[in-house]
């Protein structure tokens, strides 16, 4: 498994001094507050960035970086990922994945027929969207545990249930 996960992506620098603007890409934004260091990913290179300061302004982080100190320096940050290391990020529930984690996936029936490999995510609401890709198709299944019986991400295979109904859209 990769041993860094995106925490945020900056979009926009915020102010004169060096201050840049974050989506989060967390549940939790507020998780931000309690990251000290973090890397950024540039050019299949990561840097590290020591925060120096965090507040949440409109669902975004306006964080400020020790080694940023003006806006031209944060304008060269744009549109690069934050990540943290994986021993950083907060322990997740049982059956709790991070996205990097289940993005290839393989899936297979419970009689094991293989359906597909999940390619994507969609967080569209209180339930997240498997994208499966299949031999001809993609498939759209809520991420329920109802569907999905077991989960092996180390493995990196899935066995699900999947309504014989979401199969045929």
């Amino acid at each position: 498994m990769e041993d860094f996960l995106h925490v945020g992506k900056i979009i926009n620098v915020h102010g004169i001094k060096g201050e840049v603007k974050i989506l989060p890409l967390t549940d939790d934004p507020e998780r931000f507050y309690s990251l000290n260091k973090v890397y950024i990913e540039k050019k299949d290179a990561r840097y590290p960035l020591t925060i120096s300061k965090v507040r949440i302004h409109k669902n975004h982080i306006l964080a400020s970086l020790n080694e940023i100190t003006d806006r031209n320096q944060a304008e060269e940050l744009k549109g690069y990922f934050i990540s943290i290391e994986r021993k950083d990020a907060i322990a997740l529930a049982k059956d709790q994945y991070f996205i990097r984690d289940l993005i290839g996936v393989e899936v297979y029936s419970l009689t094991n027929e293989r359906i597909g490999t999940i390619t994507d995510i969609l967080q569209t609401g209180p339930t997240d969207i498997y994208v499966i890709k299949g031999n001809s198709k993609e498939i759209l299944v809520p991420a329920r545990k109802e569907i999905f019986k077991e989960i092996d991400i180390v493995g990196k295979i899935a066995r699900a249930d999947i309504p014989k109904d979401l199969m045929e859209l």
